[in-house]
């Protein structure tokens, strides 16, 4: 008798360029995403070695990290270049480039740029719905809070969502320049809808961080059910 049949493999996803990801900033970023299971045989043998022990969810997440990034280094010159992290687990990207890598379930984004023209990127994704209200205490401010309840359902998990991505992109950037923790709730969340699909916000952050008190501009879109944010210092 015929033992079981082995499984099936997994059906391998590629990176392509991010047109949607690019429309978050002004001209001179490059994007790449991947959308489904990323062949973890494309990584470098630096890179497979880093992620060895890690669990299968982690080591997905970092191949498809790794391989959005170098499908978009590619535009710099850069092909088989190792991204591996620092001890603050940040990547650590080549010489005169700056860039920043999200990924949510079933999807991976990364943004970068040459680091003459951005000081810094901040990118980032997330899954609408995964932002309950018993973590708003601990994630937005009190005219946050207002707002969204002033919202109900759907628009209200999509907004939720969006204020949290935008302080996870705005995070991002600003340690690129300033590193250092700040809290979700010293940060302030102003989001400026263009349409229904994609918009503005602005960061405003809490008086404890006097020299950033004005306002940054960043660019969310919605596609699916992912939020995509992003937000770059020149």
């Amino acid at each position: 008798m015929a033992g079981p049949a082995p499984p099936a493999a997994r059906p391998f996803s590629a990176p392509v360029p991010s047109p949607l990801i690019e429309s978050l900033f002004c001209t001179g970023i490059v994007a790449a995403q991947l959308s489904g299971a990323p062949d973890v045989t494309a990584l470098t043998p630096d890179e497979a070695r880093a992620c060895l022990g890690v669990s299968q969810k982690r080591r997905d997440d970092f191949a498809a990290g790794r391989i959005c990034a170098r499908r978009a280094l590619r535009e710099f010159g850069y092909d088989a270049f190792s991204l591996l992290a620092g001890d603050d687990r940040r990547p650590r990207w080549p010489d005169g480039i700056v860039g920043s890598i999200s990924h949510t379930h079933g999807f991976c984004g990364v943004a970068v740029a040459d680091a003459e023209r951005y000081e810094s990127v901040g990118f980032d994704v997330e899954e609408v719905g995964r932002v309950g209200e018993e973590l708003w205490p601990n994630l937005f401010t009190a005219f946050e809070r207002s707002i969204l309840e002033m919202r109900s359902g759907a628009e209200r998990a999509t907004l939720a969502t969006l204020l949290f991505s935008a302080k996870e992109a705005f995070y991002k950037c600003r340690y690129g320049v300033t590193p250092g923790w700040l809290d979700f709730t010293d940060v302030t969340i102003v989001a400026d809808a263009d349409d229904e699909r994609c918009g503005t916000f602005a960061v405003r952050c809490g008086p404890q961080e006097q020299a950033e008190r004005t306002s940054r501009v960043g660019r969310y879109a919605l596609s699916g059910d992912l939020v995509l944010t992003g937000i770059a210092t020149p």
